[in-house]
């Protein structure tokens, strides 16, 4: 691709981001939180239109292949920020996530000053901001795992929790040791979570409460738990509550983008079909 060609298609992407950032809606609020630093500094909204000026100056004067293949990663690694923005909004505020979302915050301001101010992306740049973009993404986790644990009832996972808070909040530079460790508490801290937004205590409730047999739970495209009674197959279509996505289906064939929900109940096929009732078959129900 020769540079006119790259540099119409960065001035693209550049102008779509600036549109982003003028709809006003609920997404675009992560933009206007202020560090903690200082309240006197600009919100994520100035700085990012900032940002994105500056990149649109230094695309429009690049004639040189290396410094426009340099701009090019720059805008990737804003747009990977913004992904990162939008997870965070979604994320509950409960249990003191609210806290650790302004703390988030901070760290968007201040990648996106360091951003700017790079006047030239090395392998270094580029190996820090993927180590950075790792922390984000472990810290956004921690902050789901906090919303579905009960760290009263199962101190070990409160434990796990507090140890990877402070390897990701600590100020210095994130490696490669650091997420291996991060990994591996995750992976402890998964012995006392669902992955359902319940803990498993909650979730072996919900299933008794309800009281289907093995098999009746989906999940839509988004992961979404919903139960279908009687049989258990799909005999009309509906929205999922959480995010109105499509879910159930007809004539006993659910929609294809939804999935059986094992993780739910542990059951191994859904409900419908004479191979997943066998399967799912238990003859202590009868007795």
């Amino acid at each position: 691709m020769t540079i006119e060609a790259k540099r119409k298609d960065l001035l693209e992407d550049i102008t779509k981001e600036e549109e982003e950032l003028n709809v006003p809606r609920e997404l675009s609020s992560a933009f206007i939180a202020l560090s903690l630093r200082s309240r006197r500094q600009k919100g994520l909204d100035e700085v990012a239109k900032s940002f994105l000026t500056t990149v649109r100056q230094q695309v429009t004067r690049c004639f040189s292949e290396a410094q426009m293949t340099s701009l090019e990663y720059k805008i990737e690694m804003y747009k990977r920020l913004g992904e990162l923005r939008r997870k965070v909004k979604r994320i509950s505020d409960q249990k003191g996530n609210n806290e650790r979302k302004v703390y988030l915050e901070k760290i968007f301001l201040d990648t996106l000053h360091w951003l700017t101010g790079l006047s030239y992306v090395s392998d270094q740049n580029a190996e820090d901001w993927n180590f950075e973009v790792k922390r984000m993404t472990a810290f956004m986790k921690l902050m789901e795992a906090r919303v579905r644990v009960s760290v009263t009832q199962t101190p070990p996972a409160g434990e796990a929790i507090r140890k990877i808070y402070f390897l990701l909040s600590e100020g210095v530079r994130y490696s490669e040791v650091k997420q291996n460790r991060v990994e591996t508490l995750f992976r402890e801290l998964g012995k006392y979570t669902s992955g359902l937004g319940v803990t498993k205590e909650e979730r072996e409730m919900i299933v008794k409460a309800v009281g289907l047999a093995a098999g009746h739970w989906y999940k839509c495209r988004n992961g979404h738990i919903y139960a279908i009674g009687e049989c258990g197959g799909a005999m009309e279509r509906s929205k999922c509550p959480e995010c109105n996505d499509t879910i159930g289906g007809q004539r006993h064939q659910l929609e294809s983008s939804n999935r059986h929900a094992p993780e739910m109940d542990g059951s191994r096929f859904a409900a419908w079909s004479e191979a997943a009732n066998m399967a799912n078959f238990d003859p202590n129900e009868f007795r």
